[in-house]
């Protein structure tokens, strides 16, 4: 397999950057319905395997969960938007195995051989099947119904509401503003010091 052209820190700040903000902008607006009794209670479900009083990785089974994975993406394809923060939304979760899944679709990840997946961790076939079987029965018991946020904020008979979103649309601009000006910079910087690396290098020859 060819290697690919290596890569590039020029755009990394609006790259990475960006992404990082209208995705935390997104988050902070989702109402928050989760308590200390709902995730307890959630800890108890049929679904979630035990190791002692430990709970079980809902993908792996092999590993102690130490996070919780949105079970379902943040954002649908349509663009709208589920809650995040609702308790039958997260699932316990290994490191490995939330790293590993991403926002990639559960059913096709856990059988594909992707670094940290369970088929990576050489879980057997009957337990994977096992564990397939688990999940698919979650998800029919919790589904998630997708809520476009985006449209209810742009809603024009709660005029509040519409003043305070443009002013959070602002304060999003402005920091992306910001970031663009630092990406500028940044590119200035880069310029001069590659400059006196390539007189280093010649000099060298």
């Amino acid at each position: 397999m060819p290697l690919n052209k290596p890569h590039s820190f020029k755009k990394a700040l609006l790259g990475a950057g960006k992404n990082a903000i209208n995705a935390t902008f997104r988050a902070a607006i989702m109402p928050d319905l989760l308590s200390e009794i709902d995730w307890q209670e959630h800890l108890k479900s049929k679904f979630f395997k035990k190791k002692g009083n430990e709970t079980l990785c809902i993908y792996c089974e092999t590993k102690i969960a130490n996070c919780w994975d949105h079970f379902y993406s943040v954002r649908s394809k349509d663009k709208g938007i589920i809650n995040a923060n609702s308790i039958t939304n997260l699932v316990p979760a290994c490191g490995s195995c939330n790293d590993s899944r991403g926002n990639k679709d559960w059913r096709k990840w856990i059988e594909s051989s992707a670094k940290g997946s369970p088929k990576s961790k050489r879980v057997n076939r009957r337990k994977l099947n096992a564990i397939i079987c688990n999940i698919q029965n979650y998800e029919k018991t919790y589904r998630q119904s997708f809520v476009n946020y985006q449209k209810l904020l742009s809603h024009k008979d709660n005029k509040k509401l519409l003043g305070l979103n443009r002013k959070y649309e602002g304060f999003r601009s402005k920091i992306l503003m910001i970031l663009e000006d630092a990406q500028a910079t940044a590119n200035d910087i880069r310029m001069i010091l590659e400059t006196k690396e390539k007189t280093k290098v010649q000099r060298q020859k």
